[in-house]
This record gives structure tokens, C-alpha cells and sequence, in this order.
């Protein structure tokens, strides 16, 4: 039963044969009974997930503590899990008392093309089952056309306080409306990649839906928010989201807002982004921004109506090898410069500037130097909105250095990317120079390299 399951969030290892013999690994029979049991249950507590079916079966008094940490996160990935769950869950008592500690449950965390869906029935099924649930993690296996009766059985979860819908396509924004707001608790929720198909009602040019009941008020008010577009199709009909997350007023009292949008055509939800930031207002205190675009001197976010914002997070993707004139390193400066020129809170205390590089191969160093020229010139605009007052209780400035490189050879290129990050260190000095100044700005450098491979 257990191969069925796994945690959301464990490594896990592949269970092989020790390659020491178990007489020298275990302890005497003496020694290991003096031992209190909170230490061994603090060691399970540590253990990945092959561990725990082992030591679910050492003994009586390991069981109860590795079978309550194998069930409080279950992920089922098929039509044959949730039977095997749903057999499990009549027959044995044992389970019956673990899944009343389930805390977290995800449901077609990956993609499968198994077209006999489960769905419809885990609310009604596992809704008192499952009492201590408060994490849910649907993907893929959402269907614009549930049974009715997955709608009213969702209520039953009535303590759910985590709710993430990820890779999904929906009706619109009413079968939206109608999952998310069946949980009154709710404090967290994410929307990665999910597809409304339909506007609610034909619009007319210039006017919105009128009379729409999915635009009606949600009594739900999370704290966090997380909305994340990856394909172009899922940006392009982002409006439709958004136009339902403000109206439900959704994101009247948020705290944090997690945004990212990936692909060619990003810049189409600049304005929807900033129509949530402005309906949260005085209540957002953390905001992440994440946009794979170059936007050419356009800001990506508009902070004006955020006057408690503690802490900021933009990321930008960028290729320092391009030609000037159209190169994403060159125009850096400017594209900060239309970020914090948007802050009006004076409580900023942490901001964090992530810079992602891909390093071509191979390189032109003539581009990156021009590129870096232009940089230095266009900082001094930036340089002025640094020191304004909503940035003088700034205490830390945070850079991080994200460096990639493709290979395709037993070369792996370090030394190649350390000479990059030498060369690019005393460069964001010059670029932050009024925090460097202060000595809030810390640098963190990370590097990895992807292999191709070879047809």
C-alpha cells in the first residue's frame, strides 16, 4: 500500500541494500534500550520517506510515530492509488486512525493520460475521513465538467487553510468561485497555471459582464496569494482571473503576493498585476514579482498604493551577451529604476534584486562590455530614486546571483563562470552603489550547469 503514496516535498531515495554489514551498524541490545524514545522519535522525525516504511515495521514502538509521519502528506497520483486508498480506508482501522492526522493532501501532482477521473468523488469520500486536513494540492485531474456533487461535498473541508490549484483548465470563473469559496478558512491560495476557457458573459466593447453572480463577494480573505502563468495561453487569459479575484474582493486584505508570469507575450499581464496591487493597497506588506520579459523602460509593477510594504522581491531573467540595442543587461538600470520609483512606503526593510544569467556559449565579450557601459550611464537616474526617504529604514539589500551554463562536453565551464561572476560583483557594487554605501547590500551567488546531450 505504501509504494502508492509519497510525500509532498520528501526526497525520495531509492531503496538499496546496505553496503555495510547491519551487525556493525546496530546497537546492543543494552545500549539501545537506555535510549529514550523521544530521541528515536526525533530521529524518525528526519528520515526520508524509504526510511519510514522500514522503520514503520522495526517494532510496536516505532510504528505509531513513522505511520502518523507517512500519512500526514499523501499524494495520489492515479485512479489506482485513490481505489487502493478508498479499500484501505473501509477495511483497516489503522488507516482510518492515520488519515484523521492527514494534514496535506495532493491529488494529480504530475501530468498522467489516464482518462478514468477520481476527482469527483475524494470530497465526498474523504471529507470526514479526513478531519485535520488543511493543506489540498489539485493538478491536472480537475475537469471543467465535475459532478455536481464534488461542488457541495468541497464544504466539508470546512478547515482547510491551503488550497493550490495548479494546471488546470476551468468553465470560468463561476466553477472558480464555486471551489475557492467553499472554504471559509482559507488563507493561502495559489493559482499556477490555471485556464479559465469562457469570459463569464459576452462583452460588449468597452463594458464588462453585468449581472454576472460570479463577480458577487467571497467571504473568504487569505493573507497569501500566488498566481503563476507559464505558457502564453495561460498569460493572455490571466484578465479573466483577475477580474474575478478583484470583484470577489479576494485581495482586499492580502499581505503577501507572489506573482510570475513566463513566455513571449508577458507584458499582457502588467495591467493585471497592477489592478490587484492597487485592490490590496494598505494591506500588502510583501510582494514578489517575477516576469521572464524584457519591458524596455516600462516598470513591471506599480508599488504607489502599497504604503506598508516591508519587503520586495523582483527577478529578472537576462542575457548580458546580447547586442546593446536590444540587450536586457544594458537596460537593467532603467527597469529597477521604474520599479522602486513606484515606492511609497516608508517601511521597505528588505529588498531582493534576483538576477538570473544564462551564459551562451560561446560568449561575446565585446557585447557584454558595451552593454555594461550603457549600464554605468544609466544608473545615475537610478542612483537618485535609491536615496529617497521611503528607502531609509532599508536594512538589508539583498542581490542574488543566479548563474547558468549549457555544456556539451566533459567541459563544465567553471572557470568560465567564475571569471563571470568575479567581472559581475564589482559591477552591482557600481549599480547599488547608494546601499553598497550603507553596507545593506549582501551578494549571493549561485551556480549550476545543464549537459546536452547529444542525439
Amino acid at each position: 500500500m505504501w509504494n502508492e503514496y509519497r510525500l509532498v516535498g520528501r526526497s525520495i531515495p531509492s531503496c538499496r541494500p546496505n553496503t555495510v554489514d547491519d551487525e556493525e551498524r546496530s546497537l546492543t541490545t543494552d545500549l539501545s534500550n537506555r535510549i529514550p524514545m523521544e530521541v528515536y522519535e526525533n530521529v524518525i522525525e528526519h528520515m526520508d520517506q524509504c526510511t519510514l516504511y522500514s522503520s514503520a515495521l522495526v517494532c510496536q514502538a516505532w510504528n505509531p510515530r513513522a505511520s502518523y509521519l507517512l500519512y500526514l502528506t499523501i499524494l495520489i497520483t492515479s485512479r489506482a492509488s485513490y481505489d487502493l486508498l478508498v479499500k484501505q480506508l473501509r477495511t483497516s482501522p489503522r488507516v482510518q486512525r492515520w488519515l484523521q492526522s492527514t494534514r496535506q493532501v495532493a491529488l494529480g501532482e504530475h501530468w498522467t493520460d489516464s482518462v478514468t477521473p477520481f476527482l469527483d468523488a475524494f470530497p465526498l469520500v474523504f471529507g470526514h475521513a479526513c478531519p485535520a486536513l488543511q493543506g489540498l494540492n489539485i493538478g491536472y485531474v480537475l475537469r471543467p465538467n465535475m459532478h455536481p456533487t464534488f461542488h457541495v461535498a468541497l464544504r466539508q473541508l470546512h478547515r482547510l487553510v491551503s488550497l493550490r490549484l495548479h494546471h488546470v483548465e476551468l468553465s470560468n470563473s463561476t466553477q472558480l468561485r464555486r471551489i475557492v469559496c467553499a472554504f471559509p478558512c482559507l488563507k493561502e491560495l495559489a493559482l499556477d497555471a490555471v485556464l479559465l476557457l469562457h469570459p463569464q458573459l459576452p462583452q460588449s466593447a468597452g463594458g464588462r459582464p453585468q449581472n454576472d453572480p460570479s463577480r458577487g463577494s467571497c467571504n473568504i480573505r487569505p493573507k497569501r496569494l500566488q498566481v503563476v502563468s507559464d505558457t502564453d495561453k495561460h498569460v493572455q487569459t490571466f484578465g479573466r482571473t483577475a477580474d474575478w479575484l478583484i470583484s470577489s474582493g479576494i485581495c482586499s486584505s492580502l499581505a503577501e503576493l507572489v506573482t510570475a508570469f513566463y513566455g513571449t507575450h508577458t507584458e499582457l499581464a502588467i495591467e493585471h498585476v497592477n489592478r490587484l496591487l492597487e485592490t490590496a493597497g494598505q494591506s500588502l506588506t510583501s510582494f514578489y514579482c517575477h516576469s521572464d520579459l524584457n519591458l524596455l523602460h516600462r516598470s513591471p509593477c506599480n508599488l504607489v498604493h502599497n504604503t506598508a510594504l516591508r519587503q520586495l522581491t523582483v527577478r529578472l531573467n537576462v542575457d548580458p551577451y546580447q547586442p546593446t540595442e536590444v540587450s536586457e543587461w544594458a537596460d537593467t538600470a532603467n527597469e529597477l529604476r521604474g520599479v522602486f520609483s513606484t515606492v511609497r512606503s516608508y517601511q521597505l526593510e528588505h529588498i531582493t534584486v534576483h538576477f538570473r544569467f544564462v551564459l551562451p556559449s560561446p560568449v561575446n565579450e565585446e557585447n557584454f562590455a558595451q552593454s555594461c557601459k550603457q549600464l554605468d550611464s544609466d544608473s545615475r537616474g537610478l542612483h537618485d530614486v535609491m536615496v529617497r526617504p521611503y528607502f531609509h529604514v532599508l536594512a538589508e539589500a539583498k542581490i542574488e546571483i543566479e548563474v547558468e551554463c549549457w555544456v556539451d562536453s566533459e567541459d563544465d565551464r567553471k572557470d568560465e563562470m567564475d571569471r563571470f561572476v568575479s567581472a559581475m560583483k564589482p559591477i552591482l557594487r557600481r549599480l547599488f552603489a547608494p546601499w553598497h554605501d550603507r553596507g545593506v547590500v549582501k551578494v549571493n551567488v549561485t551556480s549550476t550547469t545543464t549537459k546536452l546531450w547529444a542525439e
